[in-house]
């Protein structure tokens, strides 16, 4: 019995080549796009789970308000773990992370650009879980000058030697020479923070002992102890701040600001910590929701379209019906029948599915920067959840024919009675504007996403970031870095350079600053020399930036005007500041730039002088250039640098370029989107394509008697394309408002955004609309122009 099912099946697959190539091909390019989808889903709810004592394992945060300003944050003081392991006997260990830094470390005759570098206490592998295969991770961290490495970094400077042992240098404000103690396996990928190097905190002990509470220099996680609650161990902090923070003083803060510790689930970093300074970029839940809700409803379009198809051809099936009723079928038998088809071409799409992922993983992998594999899937719960998933859409889409074909009398399906009781195509419809629906949401949401990029991209951000070149500053200590500037000016099309140790789109230190007769409150910084306004072009509001003409600008500050408003300052300059041992006299206010990203309003900020007795690493050279020849550009600069810094490796970047880098999840998931928008239009459109073919067929006596009696070729279309195009318009209508509230919560996240014009959903009616009616008309045409004698002759 089953041979003779499957015998019939594929018979019947092969008389209807075209139909069967559509059902078969639009349900495996949807199992295609869920199963990429949530191949990607499930590497994004993997982060940080590979740790042993992951589920224990939590990172302090901050947040605070001063005045108008909020402040969300993932630094830490340096004296705060001590006193927290001190005071809170729940805490099994805490660790502090420093970096990560860029420099240049040398082994022998090799020199090497590294920026992968992270300070830790020996501490850090009680905490993480990370696999030693040389050294003891219990001492690995504990002397000054020790260092662990991972595998890639053994292999890149030692080759098939033994590491333990062996001498690297690094040059930070001074040469270090540090001891390799230890090798571990590379970083998981999917980890929130990565590194190449790791340093013991004690070789720092500038930063390893300080004791200044207003320094938050540190990211600081801890492991609880079994049983305990992370919820009652925040409940102690308020008073744990008022005894280190405020001094034991309960009204060290001004009325109406507030500052608070809280703690975060290592697990839910990745997704849902967007705090300022995170180690790396992480990912978004919002958008592992929106694509999860995309692949489910990519796959509805895509079983849609198969039931429509399935149930409109099941009556072409009414006559094999009533002969199969005529000679002894039972009811039983023929719903399996029609089931185990439907069922079968399940399956057939599926295995498509699988050869079409495996064709495109590659490129999907580069696409979203991930290394996704289809092993993933290799699990008996993945397995069972994907034949299972399989079954029931062939459940579901053989269950009309099943049911209702096996259910009419014989006389009934035989005489035609059948046909001409199922021309009701309301469901059919139904499921048109369904699938159109979804195609219009998605393609609203495209053009949502990527008009909101584009106002990133050309909104005024009060700083210009095009044509500047930037130079990882990796000289070490001494006057190279002023030749080199002075020897970059000597060319025509270079029209400033400047020296900094960050810039717009990368991390600012945030410190505390005690403004005079005002509340204490923390600033972004950025430290840099006089010529940053005219490499970067900034505007000054008041007074002015610093000048290599005044000494006592050494100790002077420029702050941006959401720092001045902040402090209720209407004549700022002259104003002082006092933080980290040195008192700041305020000489400017910079008008607001957007350093960071639109994700935030603009934070206050201040820019201090690298004259200063501070010191702070100059981190990068800025060279902005006039020329249009950018090759021609970098390779003076960098015949330039090797000039005065031969053997030292020659990194640069742009500045545009880079600062885009901070909108990579939205860019992300713009091109994202812009494919499976795309392949739901396609899905459906094969959806237009099977029904339009299926409506001429039901109709060819009625499109032949209508062209002997006169109709012509626009007239025929006309008949046949404004069933379907009824149905789009009403999709339409379903779809903008739908739209319109998601992409409008979507864009709540940004303190900057664009409003939602109507020429979006506009053009993106107008669009499904032309492919609706491309599609149908198509077939349209082809019935129209066909010979109504032949169309006569039909049966």
């Amino acid at each position: 019995m089953f041979t003779n099912y499957l015998k019939i099946a594929l018979r019947n697959l092969k008389k209807y080549k075209g139909y069967s190539f559509v059902n078969i091909s639009g349900l495996a390019v949807g199992v295609a796009c869920s199963v990429l989808i949530l191949l990607w889903i499930q590497d994004e709810f993997s982060y940080d789970h590979f740790h042993e004592k992951a589920a224990r394992i939590y990172r302090i945060a901050s947040r605070g308000v001063f005045g108008s300003t909020k402040i969300s944050q993932t630094f830490t003081p340096a004296p705060m773990p001590q006193a927290m392991k001190n005071e809170f006997p729940e805490i099994e260990h805490i660790v502090r992370l420093y970096g990560n830094v860029n420099t240049v470390v040398e082994y022998g005759t090799k020199v090497f650009d590294e920026s992968q570098i992270m300070l830790a206490d020996s501490t850090f592998f009680d905490v993480f879980s990370f696999t030693f295969m040389k050294g003891e991770p219990k001492t690995a961290l504990t002397e000054p000058s020790a260092v662990v490495v991972t595998e890639a970094i053994a292999q890149k400077y030692f080759g098939d030697e033994d590491p333990l042992g062996k001498v690297i240098s690094f040059y930070f404000d001074e040469k270090y020479e540090m001891k390799i103690t230890g090798v571990i396996e590379n970083v998981p990928r999917n980890s929130h923070f990565h590194f190449d190097f790791l340093v013991s905190l004690v070789s720092a002990r500038g930063l390893y002992n300080s004791t200044d509470w207003n320094d938050n220099t540190f990211k600081t996680y801890l492991v609880l102890r079994e049983g305990t609650s992370a919820e009652q161990l925040e409940a102690k902090f308020p008073e744990f701040i008022i005894k280190y923070v405020g001094g034991g003083n309960e009204n060290f803060l001004a009325d109406g600001d507030s500052w608070e510790y809280f703690l975060q689930p290592l697990t839910r970093i990745h997704l849902h910590s967007h705090l300022s300074r995170e180690i790396e970029p992480n990912g978004n839940a919002t958008y592992v929701y929106i694509f999860g809700v995309v692949a489910v409803f990519i796959l509805l379009i895509a079983c849609i379209n198969f039931m429509n198809l399935t149930t409109a051809r099941s009556t072409n099936r009414a006559k094999e019906v009533g002969m199969r009723k005529v000679i002894g079928s039972s009811r039983q038998q023929l719903m399996r029948q029609f089931l185990g088809e439907s069922i079968l071409i399940s399956f057939l799409a599926f295995a498509v599915a699988l050869v079409i992922v495996s064709i495109i993983l590659p490129w999907f992998n580069h696409f979203v920067g991930k290394q996704l594999e289809l092993t993933r899937f290799n699990n008996p719960q993945m397995i069972f959840s994907f034949v299972g998933l399989i079954v029931l859409i062939g459940l579901i889409s053989g269950s009309y024919p099943a049911f209702v074909l096996s259910a009419f009398r014989p006389a009934a399906v035989i005489s035609g009675e059948l046909r001409k009781g199922m021309k009701n195509k309301w469901l059919r419809n139904l499921l048109v504007i369904f699938q159109f629906t979804i195609s219009i949401v998605l393609i609203v949401g495209t053009f949502v996403i990527g008009s909101q990029l584009n106002f990133f991209q050309n909104k005024n951000l009060g700083f210009n970031k095009s044509q500047v070149i930037v130079v990882k500053n990796l000289l070490p200590p001494g006057n190279q870095g002023v030749s080199f500037k002075n020897s970059l000016l000597q060319h025509a099309n270079i029209t400033a350079v400047t020296m900094s140790h960050t810039l717009p789109g990368r991390s600012f230190v945030n410190e505390y600053f005690k403004p005079e007769n005002r509340p204490g409150i923390t600033l972004n910084v950025c430290m840099c020399d006089a010529d940053f306004i005219e490499t970067m072009q900034l505007e000054m509001a008041q007074g002015r930036f610093f000048s290599a003409e005044f000494t006592t600008d050494a100790l002077a500050i420029v702050i941006n005007e959401t720092a001045a408003k902040l402090l209720n300052w209407e004549a700022p300059l002259g104003k002082t500041f006092r933080s980290m041992g040195q008192t700041f006299h305020v000489i400017g206010v910079v008008q607001d730039l957007h350093y960071e990203s639109f994700h935030a309003a603009i934070s206050p900020m201040a820019f201090l002088n690298l004259r200063s007795p501070l010191k702070w690493r100059q981190n990068h050279f800025s060279i902005r250039v006039a020329s249009a020849n950018m090759a021609e550009m970098v390779k003076f600069i960098e015949n330039t640098w090797l000039s005065i810094a031969p053997g030292i490796p020659f990194n640069y970047s742009f500045l545009d370029q880079d600062y885009e880098g901070l909108y990579r999840n939205e860019q992300q998931t713009g091109k994202v989107f812009v494919i499976f928008s795309f392949l739901a239009i396609f899905i459906a459109a094969l959806s237009l394509l099977g029904l339009t073919s299926f409506t001429v067929e039901q109709r060819t006596k009625e499109i032949g008697i209508r062209k002997v009696l006169g109709a012509s070729v626009p007239q025929i279309i006309l008949l046949l394309s404004k069933e379907f195009t009824k149905c789009v318009v009403i999709a339409n209508v379903i779809a903008w408002p739908i739209a319109y509230y998601v992409m409008n919560k979507w864009l709540q996240k940004f303190a900057y955004r664009i409003e939602i014009g109507w020429g979006t959903f506009f053009i993106a009616g107008l669009l499904t609309l032309m492919i609706a009616l491309i599609t149908v008309s198509w077939q349209a045409f082809r019935a129209a122009l066909a010979n109504p004698v032949e169309n006569l002759r039909y049966e």
